[in-house]
């Protein structure tokens, strides 16, 4: 059976490479979201089996705000990107079961990787 992946990426370019490596991986792609209020709406909607959740969105709530939020109700596996580190951004996710962090630029073979690694763990 195919797994399910939401994406949430406001780079329109990197969203649809994304897109494209999920698909490649044989995931099901629910939805990509742009903004953090619609990455929410679409994951309570589509119940993804994995997410893939840029830091920074557009809107109110970024990533991290987002899965806070989510782990309320579900531990559904994140693997979180992001173009930027620091130390706080760490111990946030840190404190995240269920969840990793991958370093933009990504390759096929890593994300494949880290995705992998939360599903079949």
């Amino acid at each position: 059976m195919e797994k399910k992946i939401l994406i949430a990426e406001d780079n329109y370019v990197l969203a649809l490479v994304f897109e494209k490596m999920a698909q490649k991986m044989n995931f099901k792609v629910t939805s990509v979201s742009r903004s953090g209020e619609e990455a929410l709406e679409d994951i309570i909607s589509g119940k993804p089996d994995i997410i893939l959740m840029d830091i920074l969105l557009t809107g109110g709530m970024n990533g991290i705000d987002v899965i806070e939020k989510v782990r309320k109700k579900s531990s559904v596996p994140v693997v979180f990107i992001t173009g930027q580190s620091n130390k706080a951004v760490y111990k946030r996710i840190k404190s995240i079961p269920n969840s990793s962090l991958v370093i933009k630029p990504i390759s096929f073979e890593d994300l494949e990787k880290e995705l992998l690694m939360h599903l079949y763990d």
